[in-house]
């Protein structure tokens, strides 16, 4: 871990955080239709929306995709809006 990264765009970005997980979970609750990762989905949209004036704190100083409020910001659109397209550039459809 490099020193200079924010310690909530660990928590909760794309790069091992909750946005991540967030977004294999709809991945696995749009194509397989699995109820277990619906609930997941479900927990951690509850969970990244209760830490959402740290992910705007977060926004001032980092908006990147993979650690910063850009990319948490992206995750949650995408859940809410299914528009999938940009996840193949993290690997995802």
């Amino acid at each position: 871990m490099r020193p200079d990264k924010d310690p909530v765009g660990e928590a909760l970005g794309i790069c091992h955080g909750a946005s991540g997980t967030l977004a294999v979970a709809d991945a696995f609750a749009r194509h397989a239709e699995l109820r277990e990762a619906e609930d997941l989905r479900r927990y951690l949209v509850e969970y990244l929306m209760n830490r959402i004036q740290e992910v705007r704190a977060l926004g001032l100083t980092d908006m990147t995709m993979l650690t910063g409020a850009g990319g948490i910001m992206s995750v949650l659109l995408t859940v809410h809006s299914g528009e999938r397209n940009w996840l193949s550039l993290i690997a995802l459809q």
